[in-house]
């Protein structure tokens, strides 16, 4: 968190440098997060492409989460379990199929609870144990349709102005349609457990748990962002 802050136009430009190169998923993102870092401090962040279609996730990319010593290669996997059973298969806060159906895609587990964050399975299960427990997440859209998002983790709380989220927004968002297109519905397998997406057998939950959070994302909190992040 040394490196000197950057101004969100700034940002800007840089990302949509970066997704012009065609470079691949993991160096993408590998690239993506320190760039995100000059104009968000954080502790990590993992990233994820979705499908577009169904909003499924289909690849992650926790390098940062296990280099910052959050998780282990081992526990990473478990915490990959978890966040898909809280993305798809129980109720939860700030689902990432939730956030790509809002106007602005991008938001914090104390929103949504309303300064409760407990009632969040994801962090009961999994952001509270890790300590990790201040979260903010972006969903990336482009014309309508979702092709990535992010967690952004904290261990300690900080004040979020409008301008940061909205940089979340900026950076998740460039115009990288060729990325997109290339990346984002093609699964990923990998050391840590294969494709992380989840198995044949809970598809049918999963599609109605993703619809469920899309159609109730018109109810989500819209108050102000100058929230503390959590």
């Amino acid at each position: 968190m040394a490196s000197p802050h950057w101004s969100v136009n700034r940002l800007r430009e840089e990302i949509e440098l970066l997704g012009a190169r065609g470079l691949p998923r993991d160096e993408y993102f590998a690239q993506l997060a320190p760039r995100l870092r000059r104009v968000i401090d954080n502790d990590a962040s993992c990233w994820h492409t979705l499908d577009p279609h169904t909003r499924l996730m289909t690849s992650d990319e926790p390098a940062e989460l296990v280099e910052h010593g959050i998780f282990t290669a081992e526990s990473a996997t478990t915490a990959g379990e978890l966040l898909v059973r809280s993305e798809y298969l129980v109720p939860d806060s700030n689902t990432f199929a939730e956030l790509a159906a809002r106007r602005i895609p991008v938001g914090t587990l104390d929103q949504a609870t309303r300064g409760h964050p407990e009632r969040s399975a994801r962090y009961r299960d999994l952001l509270e144990p890790s300590g990790i427990p201040h979260e903010l997440r972006a969903a990336f859209v482009i014309r309508g349709r979702v092709w990535g998002a992010v967690h952004i983790a904290r261990r300690a709380p900080e004040d979020v102005s409008c301008e940061l989220l909205c940089a979340v927004e900026i950076a998740g968002a460039p115009r990288s349609d060729r990325f997109a297109r290339a990346h984002c519905a093609r699964p990923k397998r990998n050391g840590r457990g294969g494709d992380p997406r989840p198995s044949d057998n809970e598809l049918s939950a999963i599609k109605s748990a993703a619809s469920a959070s899309a159609s109730s994302s018109g109810r989500s909190c819209r108050r102000s962002s100058r929230r503390c992040w959590r």
